[in-house]
């Protein structure tokens, strides 16, 4: 969720499970991430050596990362498999990294993605397919360049103001099979070897002898891949003609779009009579960015796609535009609940627990929405902090009860409030802009003083 540290699950992979979850033949690796990019980016995407970290500066790197699958047998199908989407090809042995003369080969294993109930009546776990690039990511450093810090997420929707008569209109874009798609420059494939060997036959390249996969695509778990897709994304974007100072970023002043690594959120207000228009369409910008997605051939999800809708969940975000409110997800908020109390209700927890760890960075997740409530994990913070890890105390486990009753209240209300500081705004065909006063210069103040008039015996302070 890029909110923080948090701990879960692998599992071994299974051709079956991941099936769902990665692209079908010849899909895989098929745009040069270059061409997608922006200047500033395209060297890093192309030269990994701007990157690399030299052998003097490393400190006892890990090398190697286990393949975790159910069997031989199953992970040759897997080669197999992702040779034909375009993902995996044999490694090239001299071309692969190597550290103090030992080559550097990553990991594999896979994240639950969802459940999916099969023709037989039995229900498969989908998984996620990540590469543990923890042996490759520790040769290189992040890129300078970090679109990632600036990815606009759903909180910052909050920034906007509807007045009564007005309602919000939803839009979103998901590209399908990202990050799959994408293909790093060449050189970058030596970083991505992976430490099992697959039958000869299971490459598809004539040779019998066994070998070792490589990753041709971006892999999910490279350290620089979220920086290159978000600066992808919002680059597509330009080339669709939508303006750069009406994308959020975190930081900035909100607008009109977010981008969130593959993902492309709109809102837009309009009055509540113009709703008949808006509804069940896509937006002009919308097609924009999806007609330069499909010269580019990158796939989108239909199933993630939000095109004039009222009602809309994205990112652990839920808005509700018929009322005006933007808030933690629903869905969300009950699997915070059923965490919070299985720590209550459970065994003593430490302090430094991960279990912990991840379901307190998760109501903060949560709490953004209603920041008021960040004062519930005062103790908390404190004692997950501690130098010297302790039992979770009665007062840390009454803040997790706390938070728990809070729950409904982790959503904000986005209808302008009638307020009695002066506002200025700059009308214009795509929105006005307001700005609120905060206080008087000293011209300001004098100003206001040779134009006000007398009253109970005072003259201009009695304006302030």
């Amino acid at each position: 969720m890029y909110t923080g540290p948090n701990v879960g699950k692998s599992y071994p992979l299974t051709l079956e499970a991941i099936l769902p979850t990665t692209p079908g033949a010849s899909e895989a690796a098929r745009i040069p991430l270059s061409e997608v990019v922006s200047d500033s980016v395209k060297e890093y995407v192309d030269d990994p050596s701007l990157l690399r970290i030299p052998d003097e500066e490393l400190i006892g790197p890990r090398t190697s990362a286990l393949v975790q699958v159910t069997s031989q047998e199953e992970w040759d199908k897997i080669v197999s498999h992702l040779v034909d989407a375009g993902m995996l090809e044999r490694e090239v042995e001299a071309e692969t990294l190597k550290y103090r003369g030992e080559p550097v080969r990553n990991g594999a294993f896979g994240v639950h993605k969802s459940w999916v109930l099969k023709e037989d009546g039995e229900w498969l776990r989908t998984l996620r397919l990540i590469i543990n690039m923890i042996p490759g990511n520790s040769f290189q450093r992040r890129m300078p360049v970090r679109a990632s810090e600036k990815m606009g997420y759903a909180p910052l929707w909050g920034n906007l103001y509807l007045h009564e008569d007005e309602i919000i209109i939803c839009a979103a874009e998901d590209q399908k099979h990202c990050f799959h798609i994408y293909r790093p420059g060449y050189a970058w494939r030596a970083f991505f070897s992976l430490s099992r060997m697959a039958s000869g036959q299971a490459f598809k390249d004539g040779k019998v002898e066994k070998g070792y996969p490589r990753v041709k695509s971006a892999p999910m778990g490279w350290n620089n891949v979220v920086d290159f897709i978000q600066d992808g994304f919002e680059n597509m974007a330009k080339m669709a003609g939508l303006a750069p100072n009406q994308v959020i970023r975190m930081g900035e002043p909100s607008s009109f779009f977010s981008f969130y690594v593959d993902n492309f959120d709109q809102l837009k207000i309009i009055w509540r009579t113009d709703r008949g228009l808006y509804e069940g369409q896509p937006t002009d910008e919308q097609l924009q960015l999806r007609e330069t997605m499909e010269e580019l051939t990158v796939g989108r999800d239909p199933k993630k796609a939000a095109e004039g809708s009222i009602s809309w969940t994205s990112l652990g975000a839920e808005v509700a535009g018929e009322e005006g409110w933007i808030g933690s997800s629903r869905s969300f908020r009950r699997a915070l609940l059923s965490a919070n109390l299985g720590l209550l209700v459970g065994d003593e927890v430490r302090t430094d627990s991960p279990n912990l760890q991840s379901v307190v960075s998760k109501n903060m997740h949560s709490v953004q929405y209603n920041r008021q409530l960040a004062v519930l994990f005062d103790r908390l913070y404190v004692e997950m902090n501690a130098s010297r890890p302790r039992l979770l105390s009665e007062k840390g486990r009454d803040e997790l009860l706390l938070l728990c009753c809070s729950l409904p209240m982790h959503w904000l209300d986005v209808k302008m409030k009638v307020s009695g500081q002066v506002y200025a705004t700059d009308a214009s065909p795509e929105g006005g802009g307001a700005c609120c006063t905060t206080g008087l210069s000293p011209w300001g103040s004098a100003r206001l003083h040779s134009l006000s008039h007398e009253r109970d015996g005072l003259e201009g302070a009695a304006t302030e």
